[in-house]
């Protein structure tokens, strides 16, 4: 063997080994890649166990230990109810507005506003989780409703409930109740126990803000007049309205959802879905084989309890907030004297212009004096006198000017108050909330037990 045939033999044998060890390490480096994008946790709850990506279970919710959001009210509001349909419909600008458009001026107020609807109004809080049946995850397939089967269990309560022709038991009266004999109603612990897992979703969002986009998903209010029927169905036509935008992308950047608020009656809607759908491949028959996705972490277990278990309210302290010291520059400004001159304006009149008598107008000069006279007088002439017609009186013609009288302008103020022939709430809370300036109905206060009734 020569020297050179050695020479290459070596050089192959190198480059032989190269290749081996780069197939290596990039198959090594697409393990990897793959455990980071297939891995998974096992979900307990007291439904099942759900397989769910490792990210997108910050959205599941243990209804025993979420926030119990005590600094909002229980009780009742009345914004998607029939008294408010008159104010409601003139704030929105349409008659099938689920409630009243969003006031606040910042992102946070009109994320209280969306809690207060959803903890204190029963057709609001239906509506959100009715939305999140149809929001999925990563994986396209999983929604917020599979990883919290809570929310499933309470829209079967409600279906059921509007079933039901039993009074206290019919629609949202399901979920409402009245205490003590102030004639108000309150929404009921359970309710109040669903909707503040509903809430805690909501929070672990993030705010985009106002955005005009074309819809996928909305729920208008239907045309039901009695209160006990009132609910919200899918409408038939997508809108492209502001609304006021909420997301979920993951931390590499990839957009999973995208869901709104509309800001002229706070509906719910689903802009888009951006998980893709599952894929499948073709299967020895002929027919799909759905590719499945390798578990690789399986510890995480997180267990949900029972609705009916009693909330303990926490309070959180308040944060330190360190406001630092603005120091406003001082400055003068000098405005010079202005003097406005104003001529005087003086009215002329015309002097008086006394009669004077044209002698060609004497009767004496025109032979018509009347008959009669005495003798003539020394220094008459000849002839008799003849006496003339008696001087007329002296006239002054004088210019008289007038002045009109002074025209006060009275400004009526008219008042626009409230017909209360037609009396509605006003709308001017920025949640809108109703107060207890809204009339609320006592007549049913007590009856069956506390359960409440719509009639």
């Amino acid at each position: 063997m020569t020297k050179s045939n050695k020479i290459a033999i070596v050089a192959s044998l190198l480059v032989l080994a190269l290749v081996i060890t780069g197939v290596v390490l990039h198959n090594k480096g697409l393990l990897k890649k793959s455990n980071v994008e297939e891995k998974t946790v096992t979900l307990e709850t007291v439904q099942g166990k759900v397989d769910v990506d490792e990210e997108d279970s910050k959205f599941v919710v243990d209804l025993s230990k979420c926030h119990a959001y005590d600094d909002v009210s229980e009780e009742l509001l009345w914004n998607s109810l029939s008294k408010e349909d008159r104010a409601r419909t003139k704030a929105a600008g349409f008659s099938d507005a689920v409630s009243f458009p969003l006031k606040g001026m910042d992102d946070e107020a009109k994320i209280k506003e969306i809690r207060e609807e959803i903890l204190r109004n029963p057709i609001f809080g239906d509506m959100v989780a009715r939305g999140f049946c149809e929001v999925k995850l990563s994986d396209g397939e999983t929604t917020l409703a599979d990883i919290n089967p809570w929310i499933r269990d309470f829209i079967a309560k409600t279906d059921k409930a509007f079933e039901s022709k039993e009074v206290g038991s019919r629609g949202i009266e399901i979920w409402l109740e009245c205490r003590g004999d102030d004639g108000k109603y309150y929404v009921t612990e359970e309710y109040r126990t669903y909707t503040c897992g509903l809430a805690t979703i909501i929070d672990r969002m993030v705010v985009v803000g106002i955005s005009s986009r074309q819809s996928t998903l909305h729920f208008p209010l239907n045309d039901k007049v009695r209160d006990c029927e009132r609910r919200v169905e899918k409408g038939d036509k997508q809108e492209n309205r502001d609304a006021f935008v909420l997301k979920y992308f993951r931390k590499d950047g990839t957009k999973v959802f995208e869901i709104a608020f509309n800001m002229h009656d706070r509906r719910f809607e689903l802009l888009r879905n951006y998980a893709p759908k599952p894929t499948t491949t073709q299967g020895k028959g002929g027919g799909p084989t759905p590719t499945t996705k390798r578990v690789v972490t399986t510890k995480r277990v997180v267990t949900t309890t029972s609705v009916h278990t009693t909330r303990q309210h926490t309070t959180n302290p308040p944060p330190t907030v360190t406001i630092p010291k603005i120091t406003i520059p001082t400055f003068t400004v000098t405005i010079p004297d202005i003097t406005i001159t104003i001529p005087s304006t003086k009215q002329t009149t015309q002097p008086s212009t006394k009669y004077k008598k044209d002698p060609a107008e004497d009767p004496a000069n025109k032979g018509n004096a009347p008959i009669g006279g005495g003798k003539n007088q020394p220094g008459d002439g000849a002839g008799d006198y003849q006496p003339t017609a008696e001087r007329p009186p002296e006239t002054t013609t004088k210019r008289v000017t007038t002045t009109s009288p002074t025209t006060k302008v009275v400004t009526t103020t008219t008042n626009s108050g409230v017909n209360l022939d037609n009396a509605t709430p006003p709308a001017t809370n920025p949640i809108p909330v109703v107060t207890d300036s809204h009339d609320t109905p006592s007549s049913n206060a007590g009856n069956n037990n506390g359960a409440f009734s719509m009639d």
